[in-house]
């Protein structure tokens, strides 16, 4: 008799088992799309190509105007022909003559840097690339940082192939660089939501069911969670970075911040706090933890690649200006805080039972967070 109990086939359990691959075939599949669109459109760029049609591209001259004015210490070196039919569009610069074809321009806000250009420095000193540190009055010393075009004319004039200069290859300026990122992120989160809203929406209607614990108190505990981590991991990543004279922040920051400031600034605003936050959450959060059944493979994968997908500057300039160890290593310190707030968020996701929504809402208020700082 007890061999014939032994022997009782438990069909629920083996129809559960069967049910729970059907559901995880069925998530995989829904993870596989969304990083599909989000490659598509969002990393190769298709999503783009709507707004180029109607964003005008700008003068080289002028995006590199653009580019350095932020900077006390830039100059940016331009066709002389461009700044004499535009001189009246930019204020509070500083020139300085170099030939008949090509001008240095700098910003007024710093004498003693002008005094250095126009006394000091000459242009076969730019051609030579001999500049490293200008020392100023009272021996004070500051970095001399150029910014030219890719336009024909200066780079065949500065015949410059592997320049320590920066070269600037952007087309728009930060206002239209703003205008074009709040468009691609826009048509990106709305196919992404297309495809994940029920997803969404029943996260959201199990946040407002909890009533032991509200979606705000919620919220704000999984904030200032979030806070306290990446406070944690910037401290030895800001000293590391000190000790070996590290840039302590990315170009992706950087252009974040520019574009912030200017005219376009509220759309790149919306892109950071609204649309960033329901993008990468959907894909780096829910699509690849329905790839793997191990969680703790997922949290791993989706840091890194949340990680990687915010130094993307940085790692095509690390190749294409030839591989430097040292500038390898300042890639991997920058990497970090971003790879750690990374596994925090792929942690919480887990902890929290996997509800994307209250994922998409911390993400938000980070970046809130982050942009409120950044004008303090």
């Amino acid at each position: 008799m007890q061999e014939k109990k032994d022997n009782i086939i438990n069909y629920e359990e083996i129809f559960k088992h069967k049910q729970e691959n059907l559901d995880f075939i069925k998530k995989r599949d829904q993870g596989f799309i969304n990083i599909l669109i989000y490659f598509f459109l969002f990393i190769i760029g298709f999503a783009s190509l709507i707004p180029m049609l109607f964003i005008k591209r700008d003068n080289p001259n002028k995006v590199v105007l653009d580019s350095m004015k932020n900077y006390s210490d830039a100059v940016a070196i331009i066709d002389t022909s461009y700044y004499e039919n535009n001189s009246g569009d930019f204020n509070n610069l500083f020139t300085v003559d170099f030939n008949n074809s090509l001008i240095l321009v700098s910003n007024t806000n710093n004498t003693l840097y002008q005094n250095y250009l126009s006394e000091t420095l000459t242009f076969e000193d730019i051609i030579a690339q001999n500049i490293d540190v200008v020392t100023l009055e009272d021996d004070k010393k500051i970095e001399f940082n150029l910014f030219y075009s890719s336009s024909s004319s200066i780079s065949s004039a500065l015949d410059i192939k592997d320049s320590k200069y920066q070269k600037i290859t952007s087309a728009y300026t930060y206002n239209k660089n703003a205008l074009l990122m709040f468009s691609t992120y826009l048509i990106v989160a709305l196919v992404l939501m297309a495809f994940n809203y029920k997803v969404v929406i029943k996260d959201f209607n199990l946040l407002l069911a909890d009533k032991e614990e509200p979606i705000f108190t919620k919220s704000i505990k999984g904030f200032a969670a979030m806070l306290v981590a990446s406070f944690m991991i910037n401290i030895p990543v800001t000293l590391i970075s000190q000790l070996l004279n590290f840039k302590s922040t990315s170009d992706n920051q950087t252009q974040i911040i520019n574009m912030l400031n200017s005219s376009a600034g509220i759309f790149l605003f919306l892109s950071t706090v609204i649309l960033a936050p329901i993008v990468e959450e959907l894909v780096f959060r829910y699509s690849i933890f329905n790839l793997f059944k191990n969680k703790k493979i997922a949290i791993v994968v989706s840091a890194i690649f949340f990680g990687s997908i915010h130094l993307t500057s940085e790692m095509v300039l690390l190749f294409m200006n030839g591989f430097e160890m040292m500038k390898f290593l300042e890639v991997i310190i920058l990497s970090i805080p971003y790879i750690g707030i990374g596994a925090f968020l792929a942690y919480y996701y887990h902890k929290t039972k996997e509800n994307i929504t209250l994922l998409i809402i911390l993400h938000a208020l980070s970046n809130l967070f982050a942009v409120l700082v950044a004008f303090l």
